[in-house]
């Protein structure tokens, strides 16, 4: 186990498996049940895109599950068991590192709480997507990456940077918890020298996926920040997300004595949070996973407390002293990168593109904003891409089943199904515009 103590290892491997396999099979069986089988065609139609390299950004270049998927194919499994065993798979690792990583400060009987609370969490994470493989082994990734930073094991930090950046980009993260946990603990040129190698390792992988796909056009646009602001949404199943244990850490947070790792840790989390709050949607509660172990240490170490002891290690570094101001211009500078990063891609990269090119995005975000329930965000977007690109056959359908179906306005309906009939080529959509259209013709 991660902590020798037997009191807090108290399970070994074999009945750590057997009690949370259940569980692990459970919310597999649910995901398959709500994710899985209604989009299995627009499922393989990804993968398919991933595997032949022709995906939109950044679906592209998050290649390990899909290869890994692509391979079970090939030994004979299909492709439905092949991204059902691997949700088992890193489900699974996902619940057991957790456990692992709590035990270093928790005994047995707590950590299982802990463990617990993560598998009440988890189906929130299948809220507003259909093809998501990479957020389930983002968090062992994340979970790997916390151990082996605590641990001291540089060099296994630098592989597995790596590995998971093959999976996903958010891993390009975890560098900054490695500063802020080592600052004090080496000296300057070190301290540089590798924080400098590990951002090299993580920002190599991510710049080789686009050497070797090449750089693809991304789905939507790149800012969320106003969309995340103004919808309760992304508050509200964030709260329910980390749930009791972040509601207790709150109120008795000064008077908790949080361990080293974990605190230190914890100042990563803002650092986290403004990448997804302006680069994502939020309310796609999955993509908190990797802080979750965080949160829920801290907030079961405020319940219950902790008999762990720390080693000491000397300061050698100047930054003791600056570390509160060095931290503020960090957070700051962070920012403003986050912020210039999304002008030049919306000001800059988008005026390049054609009216129609722009108004496949809005197409595209007025589908995630439906799939949320979002209409009036989704109307929005719609008519902003029917002005850039009215004679689109797809967004005429779009136009014409949404004011059927979501917003029901009859002469509306009616115009887009028609217009999209005359032009449309998918011939289950003219198959169901036209069925939409008698039923429309008979009210």
């Amino acid at each position: 186990m991660y902590d020798s103590d037997e009191n807090k290892a108290g399970l070994n491997f074999v009945k750590l498996v057997g009690l949370y396999l259940p569980l692990v099979i459970i919310t597999v069986i649910i995901h398959n049940y709500l994710i899985d089988t209604p989009h299995l065609d627009r499922r393989i139609a990804l993968h398919n895109l991933v595997t032949s390299g022709n995906a939109p950004a950044p679906v592209q270049y998050r290649i390990l599950t899909y290869y890994l998927a692509e391979l079970f194919i090939k030994c004979g499994l299909s492709f439905k068991l092949s991204y059902l065993f691997l949700r088992f798979l890193f489900t699974l690792s996902g619940a057991l590192l957790l456990h692992l990583f709590l035990s270093k400060w928790l005994k047995t009987v707590i950590c299982i709480i802990g463990v617990l609370f993560f598998f009440s969490a988890v189906p929130l994470t299948y809220l507003n997507y259909y093809m998501q493989p990479a957020d389930m082994p983002n968090l062992s990734f994340f979970l790997i990456g916390y151990i082996l930073i605590e641990k001291r094991k540089d060099s296994l930090f630098a592989v597995l940077l790596f590995i998971s950046m093959l999976n996903r980009e958010t891993p390009v993260l975890l560098p900054l918890i490695w500063l802020f946990y080592r600052y004090d603990e080496l000296p300057i040129k070190a301290l540089v020298t590798k924080f400098v190698l590990f951002i090299a390792i993580s920002t190599g992988a991510y710049l080789m996926l686009r050497v070797i796909y090449t750089v693809k056009q991304y789905y939507s646009f790149s800012s969320y920040f106003w969309y995340n602001t103004k919808h309760i949404n992304s508050y509200i199943y964030a709260f329910l997300f980390f749930g009791y244990p972040l509601i207790y850490l709150a109120s008795v947070w000064k008077n908790t004595k949080i361990p080293k790792f974990l605190k230190r840790a914890l100042l990563f989390v803002p650092f986290f949070v403004i990448v997804h709050w302006t680069m994502s949607i939020v309310a796609e509660v999955r993509l908190w996973l990797p802080i979750f172990p965080l949160v829920i240490a801290c907030g079961l170490i405020s319940i219950f407390g902790t008999d762990a002891g720390e080693p000491h290690f000397k300061d050698v570094t100047f930054f003791t002293k600056n570390k509160n101001l060095i931290y503020g211009i960090l957070l700051v500078s962070f920012s403003a990168a986050v912020s210039v990063t999304n002008y030049y891609y919306e000001k800059i990269y988008l005026s390049k593109l054609s009216p129609v090119e722009i108004s496949e995005f809005y197409i595209a975000e007025g589908c995630i904003c439906l799939n949320q329930g979002n209409i009036e965000d989704a109307e929005e977007r719609f008519l902003k891409a029917e002005k850039l690109n009215p004679a689109n056959p797809h967004l005429n359908f779009l136009l014409g089943r949404f004011y059927y179906k979501v917003k029901p306005e009859r002469e509306k309906s009616l115009r887009y199904l028609n217009s999209f009939v005359k032009s449309g080529t998918d011939s289950r959509q003219i198959y169901e515009a036209k069925k939409l259209i008698r039923l429309l013709q008979e009210k």
